[in-house]
């Protein structure tokens, strides 16, 4: 029956005659579909962006959306779930990138393809400002001051201020910002498909293994051993859409029933600019724009100094990294000039977010914070360089090494600091955290540098669960969900819409377990 109904209606769609790539077993892994991942959060976005846009009102920002999480049925969830897909979709973007440059998937014939891919991650950043800055609370405020500082500090800045904006009322900034939302998210939407269009042309990466360390690494379509898109890999994209589904659902619905959650990660607004309670609130920005939040409290940079270091620099390098390494070598080793900045970049993306979080708005001077960002630097080459010139070495000894190094540049920042009488609480966090990320991190991706991209899976194991397991646990998921969607609809959809949430998310996971106990069942089992 399945069998009949699947074909009926790929007879109808005509999806067995899309020239999609086709892909062999050991790529069913999360590794190689994390972009199915950020298409789903991006589909989250759309539709729950879609029903926010019917209550949402530009000359009542704050107002109408709180009236959206007070009176509107499920209306927190709203709310609460579309700020948490756009977290998780930027998260998982930059997994998604990151391990595509570690692997060195910019290389041919993915050149453009990666140029998208960059272009559309800061895309997505710019139409999570303009969303956040919408909800007119004191943390939106905030962000627009901060934007317009930015823009009027920029060359002909001030000239375009009035146009990005509006000229100083209210009802023409939320107006502004929501219609510039819109364009970008229907951007987004245009370079995605174009995106994905090129994925398939060019083929998902085969293992440096299988490719010989080579590039171009392409699979060979005409393999007979590959498995074709349809169906097999709908239905495990699938499951990773509902998966990505119940943890966008889950967590905001979680932190709603909780009786205090930090600021930082609440799923509601915060208080309103005209509260008592705006004053003695830290400006946080989103959690990925902290960096650039601490980044601006360096001295004395400007905020033009700020914009080109944190965000310009940053993106040219990215966006331009298959012109600058313009080798066919794979290998994680080589030309390892490359890697070191990708794992510095992170170190430092981490560290400036985690001082951001612990010391917002407080002041850093040259000698605090010129050791904090040397640290991963000193680290990160001075190990790689070791590891290029012994590649033979035990990874024990390699760990040690890494972990020593961050040790003594841990202490040597924290020394200076003291030295310049500059040391505190607020500072010490910094330290600590680059000397972390700097040993744990490093440890890790340069330990790994045999293992970038996994090679072709072994055989099957003798020792699988039995079929009749798998139906048996597939009988009582369908159960659960049953019995879990007939208590769910007795909640209040307006004072319990948090429970109604934490069921309508184990139902996603559940529909998640399903689909792979299906694709076990039918594909993977031999």
């Amino acid at each position: 029956m399945t069998e009949k109904f699947v074909n009926w209606w790929s007879e109808r769609l005509h999806i067995r005659d899309v020239p999609l790539s086709r892909v062999p077993d050991y790529m069913y892994s999360v590794n190689y579909w994390l972009g199915s991942m950020v298409a789903a959060a991006f589909f989250w976005e759309v539709i729950t962006g879609l029903f926010e846009i019917l209550y949402y009102e530009p000359s009542n920002p704050y107002g109408s959306t709180m009236s959206i999480i007070q009176k509107v049925p499920y209306g927190q969830l709203l709310i609460g779930t579309h700020l948490y897909g756009a977290y998780l979709m930027i998260l998982l973007a930059y997994v998604h990138m990151f391990r595509n440059y570690f692997v060195k998937a910019y290389k041919k014939p993915r050149e453009l393809q990666w140029m998208i891919g960059v272009i559309l991650l800061t895309i997505v950043q710019g139409a999570a400002f303009l969303g956040y800055s919408m909800t007119g609370d004191i943390l939106a405020a905030d962000a627009v001051d901060v934007g317009r500082g930015i823009m009027g500090s920029i060359p002909f800045g001030k000239a375009f201020e009035p146009l990005v904006f509006g000229n100083g009322t209210s009802l023409d900034l939320f107006s502004r910002l929501l219609g510039y939302h819109v364009i970008l998210v229907a951007l987004i939407g245009i370079l995605f498909g174009y995106h994905f269009y090129l994925a398939e042309m060019n083929g998902f990466m085969p293992s440096h293994k299988a490719a010989n360390n080579r590039a171009p690494a392409v699979l060979d379509q005409k393999d007979p051993s590959l498995n074709p898109w349809y169906p097999r890999n709908l239905i495990y994209m699938l499951e990773l859409v509902f998966f990505t589904f119940g943890i966008i659902v889950i967590v905001p619905s979680v932190l709603m029933l909780l009786p205090r959650v930090p600021i930082l990660f609440s799923p509601y607004p915060s208080v309103s600019p005209t509260s008592a309670l705006a004053k003695t609130l830290p400006a946080y920005p989103p959690w990925f724009f902290l960096f650039m939040y601490k980044v601006l409290d360096f001295k004395p940079l400007s905020p033009l100094d700020v914009t080109i270091i944190a965000a310009v620099i940053p993106i040219l390098f990215f966006l331009l990294v298959p012109i600058l390494d313009r080798s066919d070598d794979l290998h994680f080793m080589n030309n390892w000039v490359f890697q070191a900045i990708g794992i510095i970049a992170i170190i430092n993306f981490v560290q400036a977010s985690v001082w951001a979080a612990l010391a917002p708005g407080v002041p850093v001077s040259p000698n605090v914070y010129i050791p904090v960002i040397a640290e991963p630097f000193i680290v990160v080459l001075t190990g790689f360089y070791l590891m290029s010139r012994n590649t033979r070495s035990p990874t024990v000894s390699k760990t040690a090494a890494l972990a020593l190094l961050a040790a003594m540049a841990g202490v040597f920042a924290v020394t200076l600091a003291s030295y310049s009488h500059l040391f505190s609480l607020q500072t010490l966090p910094a330290a600590v955290t680059g000397t972390l990320a700097s040993g744990f991190l490093g440890a890790v991706l340069i330990s790994a540098k045999d293992s970038a991209s996994p090679g072709p899976a072994g055989k099957v194991s003798a020792s699988r669960p039995k079929l009749s397991a798998a139906y048996a646990l597939l009988t009582a998921l369908v159960v659960t969900a049953f019995a879990l969607a007939a208590v769910m609809w007795t909640y209040d959809p307006i004072t319990q819409a948090p429970f109604f949430g934490l069921g309508l998310g184990t139902l996603f996971l559940i529909f998640a377990e399903m689909i792979a106990i299906y694709h076990y069942a039918v594909y993977t089992r031999k």
